[in-house]
């Protein structure tokens, strides 16, 4: 019976990665520092007391987001960027993705809560999910 599960797990798994192959990663983040996007666009992951925080600033140093995240260091984590988003996993408090609404503002969403056309999820961010 667990061969059984085990086996449908990594069908599972396969086929959520798998659908999505054109994903664009401009870069992906395991770890604190200040990375420089070839978009110009600059991410800043900070260790704050134990919680991983991040900031997405445009060329002009303006924060586009300013996130606590909540989520331990302590925690498997990750942040993806790519094709406009910004994905932000964790093993503690679950997974977000960051898009550009109207008015070039970024909007939140917790991944569990996007629509079917929505869930271009990046494969780093997806090891968290499934």
């Amino acid at each position: 019976m667990n061969l059984i599960k085990v086996a449908l797990f990594v069908l599972m798994m396969i086929f959520f990665v798998s659908c999505k192959k054109d994903y664009s990663v401009d870069i992906e983040i395991t770890d604190f520092g200040v990375y420089e996007l070839e978009s110009g666009l600059i991410l800043r992951v900070i260790d704050d007391d134990g919680i991983v925080v991040y900031h997405l600033l445009n060329k002009d140093k303006q924060y586009l987001i300013m996130e606590n995240s909540k989520a331990s260091k302590f925690q498997n984590w990750a942040i993806v960027y790519g094709a406009g988003k910004l994905w932000f996993a964790s093993g503690d408090i679950g997974s977000v993705v960051w898009t550009k609404g109207s008015g070039g503002v970024f909007e939140k969403k917790e991944v569990h809560k996007l629509a079917p056309d929505e869930q271009d999820i990046p494969p780093l961010i997806a090891e968290f999910i499934f």
